[in-house]
């Protein structure tokens, strides 16, 4: 009985992170601050002047990088 009731708590409470890559688990598990700094580092990595952006009005709390002229 108790393996089952384990089981519950495992399948409905544990985040699904098949797949995913550190960066997107961490994004995942850590929040909307991880991701912009994801973005931030990415474009410093490919040196471009980037602007993150997050869309607060989405559910997900999309992160987008827009490029500065």
């Amino acid at each position: 009985m108790w393996l089952f009731v384990e089981l519950l708590v495992v399948y409905f409470l544990f985040v699904e992170t098949r797949g995913a890559s550190v960066e997107e688990t961490a994004a995942i598990l850590d929040g909307k601050e991880v991701q912009v700094a994801l973005v931030e580092g990415v474009a410093r990595a490919t040196e471009h002047d980037v602007k993150v952006v997050m869309d607060e009005k989405s559910e997900s709390g999309t992160v987008t990088a827009v490029r500065s002229a």
